[in-house]
């Protein structure tokens, strides 16, 4: 898979959120 697209569910998409903006805070420093 190219895209990157989340399957998102209850809890895990919490978790991916907070994992998104890490690696966007990571990315942008």
């Amino acid at each position: 898979k190219d895209e990157y697209t989340w399957e998102l569910s209850g809890d895990d998409a919490e978790e991916i959120v907070r994992t998104d903006k890490k690696l966007r805070k990571m990315l942008h420093q």
